[in-house]
Formats: C-alpha cells, structure tokens, sequence
C-alpha cells in the first residue's frame, strides 16, 4: 500500500495543543513509550544478562556494542522503504520484529547461544527503524510547522517512562535470579506497541485550504 502523506497548509498548522486532540498522537506516544522502555531495559541489562547465562563477561561486552551496529541496516534500509510504502505498517513490523528479537533473547543459554543471532538480527534492525520512522510519522500526520514541539513532547514523556524499565528488569533478577521473565514481559509490551502502531486512525480534517488526504 502507497503512502500518502499528511501535511497541513500553513494556514492550518498543527500546534501541540491541537496534536493532543487527536487519537493519532496518543497512539504515538503510547507506543513510543512501550517501546523506549524495552530498549533501555536491553541495552542497560545485555551484558550481567549474558553473564548470568553463562557467557564469559569479555564476549558479553563486545556482543553489547552489536545491537548500535545492526539498527544501522533498520535505519538504512526500512527508512528507504518508508519513503515509499505506508510507514505506519513498517513502523508496526518494525515493533513485531523487535517482539520475536526479545522472545529468542529471554531463551538464550550456555546451550543455545545461537539464539544471540535472531536476537540481534531482528532486534536491531526493528530498533533502528523505529528510529527513524517515529520522527517521519510526526512529520507525515502533523506538518512541520510546529514538528519539533510535538515530536520532543512525545519523546519527552518517552524518556520519563523509560526510567522504570531498566531499575524493574534488574530488581526482577535479584528477587528471581533470572531476567527471563522480564523479558518474555517487554516482548509483549512491544506487542502491544505493534497493535497500537497497527490501529492508528487516520486524521479526519477539515480545512478550507487544500490539504492533502491520508489513508491509513
């Protein structure tokens, strides 16, 4: 499905106020905030994650300096694609591939190591474009009048969630002895970031100038 973008006239701008209004922006936040919370609680936890399985602590640390690496193929090459297909359902894969990335993650052991390979795989390249798209959603619904506002509120209420995420992984670990279970925990709250992306309602706008229309 082509995309077709939102974009106010500059008689008709999207101010903050207005953004909020709409079920659109919540959905984006919503799922940004699902989605942040996953990230740092990976990106703090992978290596005394992998030490804990089993994994000497030298090959913990440079396997936690692939997961950067590997968003740079989401970032390239999902963002190429989002320039020419509808970026809501790229966004919303994008989040699924980050859900099995943490499925094969809570598995990971001394015995199946070879899990690290999907995880990163599908993690990093999910997170990547994600990345990218978030900023390019806001862009596409809500203009750029006022696209910084708007794209650094939802970002803003992102990172003040995201400070429970990596304190309840590892407070998990000291009363369980296992991440696994926080794990399997934020893959399914990066489905419920997918399921979000996936149900965003399309703006209904009324404007006597031309706007052009989006079809969700």
């Amino acid at each position: 499905e082509k995309r077709s973008a939102v974009r106010q006239t500059e008689d008709t701008p999207f101010g903050l106020r207005r953004a909020l209004k709409t079920r659109a922006y919540w959905h984006m936040a919503f799922a940004s905030i699902c989605q942040v919370i996953v990230v740092s609680s990976v990106i703090t936890h992978i290596m005394p994650y992998l030490s804990s399985v089993g994994l000497a602590r030298s090959v913990s640390g440079f396997l936690a300096t692939a997961v950067p690496l590997t968003s740079i193929a989401g970032r390239v090459g999902l963002g190429w694609l989002g320039d020419r297909l509808n970026r809501k359902w790229i966004t919303s894969g994008a989040l699924a591939m980050m859900c099995f990335g943490i499925l094969c993650f809570a598995y990971v052991s001394d015995t199946n190591v070879w899990l690290i390979a999907p995880f990163y795989l599908l993690f990093g390249v999910g997170y990547g474009a994600v990345a990218v798209m978030r900023p390019a959603m806001v862009w596409e619904y809500f203009g750029r009048t006022n696209y910084g506002t708007i794209l650094g509120f939802i970002m803003g209420i992102s990172s003040i969630a995201s400070i429970a995420g990596p304190p309840l992984a590892g407070w998990v670990f000291d009363t369980w002895g296992s991440y696994q279970g926080i794990w399997l925990i934020y893959a399914g709250l990066g489905t419920l970031a997918a399921i979000i992306i996936a149900g965003m309602p399309r703006l209904n706008l009324s404007h006597t100038n031309r706007t052009e229309s989006f079809r969700a």
